[in-house]
């Protein structure tokens, strides 16, 4: 389906102007400048109860103008309105659904399924394309006929679409990759996938729910296909108090516990050892961030979250440790960064007898 004009889609709720909702990007022609057709690229939105941001995620899928977008949203069964405002636009969706499903994971494959474009892509219900995205990503597309996947940045937003800042990513890093801490993956809003590897590693794991992007990336690396970032910004990236990032830091770290059991045979020369150590005490720090941030963790209390955090990194128990903790308890944040200085010192030989280890 060619991208419908601003003219043929719903008008925008009151108030709304500017990209996606009175803007629109230009319309391409049907072939590339050589000639050739644009290929086509399957974007699969999965969504849940997130009506107060869907619809400018779906304008900015439609509107981008591209002469060959297969879009399908696959909801979860939302009851805040998100299919009402899904059926608005239903004309335009090669395919939508709305019902229970097993998380993200299993919406976005449930899409890529049923996707016939040669690129395929998925854009959370709570992100946006920015204007010109899709053929400005394709067209870059064609200087590396051998990528599996493309890749460019993302710009960070607040709850209102505000930009907050537009961090950059250097070339892909497999060794960021590996060490899933460092949170310096492939930028998956902003990545674009060739269809063929659905066939060569599969889909994403529908048993991870945070980082099964990690996952797929590191399968497409184990098989030496190539990852090209390109220096261009594709993507606002929403940041807002519900969202998995903001809410649930604990859960990426948990699942980076599992990745780290689960490569740590094909990967054990590349990182070096103590690789499930350092995902373990990743995760531990999370969850006693969780603890001190006051927010909840499954339901579990706060000295729930505390024991698991001291099984997963047993080093907490040092006096160094339980000193830094109770200055984070009682002084909160701001005042602990002012005390740094004074008390840095006195930790530096306990940092170095755990390896230069926070």
């Amino acid at each position: 389906m060619r991208s419908p004009t601003l003219t043929e889609l719903p008008p925008p709720p009151p108030g709304k102007a500017g990209w996606p909702w009175t803007a629109e990007s230009p319309q391409l022609p049907d072939p590339m400048p050589d000639g050739r057709p644009w290929p086509r690229v399957s974007i699969v939105t999965p969504s849940y109860n997130q009506a107060q941001f869907i619809e400018e995620t779906i304008r900015s899928v439609l509107l981008q103008g591209y002469p060959d977008l297969e879009y399908m949203i696959i909801d979860g069964g939302s009851t805040d309105g998100s299919v009402e405002i899904i059926r608005k636009y239903e004309p335009w969706l090669a395919y939508w659904v709305s019902e229970k499903d097993r998380g993200q994971a299993d919406a976005i494959n449930k899409g890529w399924s049923r996707a016939t474009g040669r690129v395929i892509a998925w854009l959370n219900s709570d992100d946006y394309y920015l204007s010109g995205a899709l053929a400005e990503a394709m067209s870059l597309w064609q200087q590396f006929p051998e990528a599996s996947i493309l890749y460019g940045d993302v710009v960070r937003v607040d709850y209102a679409s505000r930009e907050i800042d537009r961090p950059r990513r250097g070339p892909f890093s497999r060794d960021d990759t590996l060490h899933f801490w460092r949170y310096r993956n492939v930028q998956q809003p902003a990545a674009f996938f060739d269809a063929g590897l659905l066939g060569e590693v599969g889909y994403l794991d529908t048993t991870l729910h945070m980082i099964m992007d990690y996952d797929f990336v590191l399968r497409t690396s184990n098989r030496g296909k190539q990852i090209v970032h390109v220096d261009r910004w594709f993507t606002c990236f929403r940041l807002h108090d519900s969202s998995k990032t903001m809410s649930a830091n604990y859960r990426f770290a948990r699942e980076f516990v599992r990745l780290a059991r689960r490569y740590e045979p094909l990967i054990r020369s590349e990182v070096g050892p103590g690789y499930i150590a350092k995902a373990r005490r990743h995760y531990s720090d999370a969850l006693v961030d969780t603890v001190l941030r006051g927010r909840p963790a499954d339901g579990r209390s706060g000295l729930h979250v505390m024991a698991v955090a001291l099984y997963h990194d047993p080093s907490k128990l040092r006096v160094s440790w339980i000193l830094r903790l109770l200055v984070k308890t009682f002084l909160g944040p701001k005042w602990t960064e002012r005390v740094r200085p004074l008390y840095a010192r006195f930790f530096s030989e306990q940092r170095r007898s755990c390896g230069g280890k926070q």
